[in-house]
C-alpha cells in the first residue's frame, strides 16, 4: 500500500501544468507509459497437474494483483498502461483466466504484452523454461529490461514502473 501511495503522489505530480491543476485529457498521451511486469517462478506448463489440496485452483496467477494496475489505469485515463507477462510460461487455463479477467475488468488504456517480444529478455538464459534461477533476480532483471525497452522509444518522455 505504501508503494502505491508513493507512486500516486509522484505520478500525479507529472500531470500538473504550470497553474498547478491536475486537469486530464481523455486522449492517450503517447509520451507516457506505466509498466507492470509479472514473471512466474517457473513455467506453469511443466508444473504438472495440481496437487489434491490445490485441485480447485485453475489459475496460476492471483488475478487480484492485476486489479491494482486496472485501478491505476482508471485514475490516469490518458496514460498507456502496459502489463508485461511471459506467455511462454503460462498454461492454457491461466492464460484463459487472465485474458477473461482483463476483458471484463481492464479499462481501454491497459494493454498486455509478451516479455518474449523484448529481444534481450527472450535471449537471456535466466528465462529458459529449465532455469532454476532465483525468482527475484528474474523479476528485477525483467523490470530493467522493460524500462530500458520503453526508454529506447524516442516518443517516450515519461516511463514509469510500478509493482503489483
Amino acid at each position: 500500500m505504501y508503494k502505491m501511495a508513493m507512486l500516486d503522489t509522484h505520478f500525479l505530480d507529472s500531470f500538473k501544468d504550470a497553474s498547478g491543476s491536475t486537469a486530464q485529457t481523455p486522449a492517450l498521451r503517447e509520451d507516457r507509459v506505466l509498466n507492470y511486469v509479472w514473471v512466474n517462478k517457473q513455467s506453469l506448463n511443466v508444473m504438472g497437474p495440481p496437487k489434491e489440496e490445490d485441485a480447485d485452483i485453475q489459475c496460476g496467477i492471483p488475478l487480484n494483483y492485476f486489479d491494482k494496475a486496472y485501478n491505476n489505469a482508471r485514475l490516469y485515463p490518458d496514460t498507456e498502461v502496459k502489463v508485461w507477462v511471459d506467455r511462454k510460461l503460462l498454461d492454457d487455463s491461466t492464460r484463459f483466466f487472465l485474458e477473461s479477467h482483463a476483458y471484463i475488468n481492464a479499462p481501454e488504456n491497459v494493454t498486455f504484452h509478451d516479455l518474449r517480444d523484448i529481444p534481450a529478455y527472450d535471449a537471456h538464459p535466466i528465462y529458459g523454461e529449465e532455469s532454476k534461477g532465483n525468482i527475484w533476480n528474474k523479476v528485477d532483471l525483467a523490470r530493467f529490461m522493460v524500462v530500458s525497452h520503453e526508454l529506447n522509444d524516442p516518443a517516450r518522455k515519461q516511463v514509469f514502473y510500478a509493482d503489483f
